[in-house]
């Protein structure tokens, strides 16, 4: 018997501008929560499995692509700014027992990915800035919870297996990247497992492949590209794994 949860994309934003300029923003002062939950039969069976992948949970794209002959500027803005009374959670979690062996697998690819990309037309001189910004001054979690319990046999595997946070602006004449946690803000980035067997074997796996990952590319020879990840809050990225 198995259960299983997939989400492909939790929330995805797009912009795309041949002029001016491409944007997408989010302000949350209340509660986003994109969770995936596969959980095994309520009367435990012999053998049991549950599942839960988030491939995406949050996505912001901005694409700015100059076609005006001649002088014009172009410009891609990326922003997601969580309030003091926001919380933002992606989480994916695979709850199993069994009554033989049990199995269960909680995978976030990528938690939160921001995009900004300038393309000028080839002859114009006029600048472009690509700029990518998260302010958390609330609570952000990007986690991967998986539980299992069996009589004879338990697995448990939580993984981030992209990055908790990835951030990225390009080819802008300025290009900036930036990620503040501010005092009092939490910003958690976890794996974490645990399994549990009767008798025999009860192995973990808990993995985070990258906290968050901020980086930025200029366009321009003496254009300044910043990557800051200024933090004032406590940012744990743990991968804790418990067998019992």
């Amino acid at each position: 018997v198995s259960g299983s949860a997939f989400i492909n994309e939790g929330i995805h934003q797009s912009a795309n501008a041949t002029g001016g300029s491409a944007s997408v923003n989010i302000d949350n002062s209340g509660l986003i929560e994109i969770s995936a939950e596969g959980n095994s039969a309520l009367t435990p069976v012999g053998v049991a499995q549950a599942t839960a992948i988030i491939t995406s949970g949050i996505h912001q794209h901005a694409s700015g692509v100059n076609t005006v002959l001649g002088p014009s500027e172009v410009d891609a803005a990326v922003a997601l700014t969580n309030e003091s009374t926001g919380t933002i959670t992606v989480v994916a979690a695979a709850n199993v027992f069994g009554l033989t062996s049990a199995r269960a697998f909680a995978t976030v690819d990528t938690g939160i990915s921001q995009f900004a990309h300038v393309t000028q037309n080839v002859g114009t001189f006029e600048e472009g800035d690509a700029t990518v910004a998260l302010t958390n001054d609330g609570l952000i979690t990007i986690a991967a919870r998986a539980h299992a319990t069996g009589a004879n046999f338990a697995l448990a595997s939580a993984s981030l297996s992209d990055t908790g946070i990835f951030q990225e602006a390009s080819n802008g004449d300025n290009s900036s990247v930036t990620l503040t946690n501010s005092l009092g803000a939490t910003l958690n980035v976890d794996a974490t497992d645990l399994a549990h067997a009767a008798s025999g074997h009860a192995p973990t796996i808990a993995s985070v492949t990258l906290g968050p990952s901020p980086a930025a590319h200029a366009r321009g020879h003496s254009r300044p590209a910043p990557g800051t990840h200024p933090n004032r809050g406590p940012t744990p990225v743990p991968a804790p794994a418990h067998s019992v």
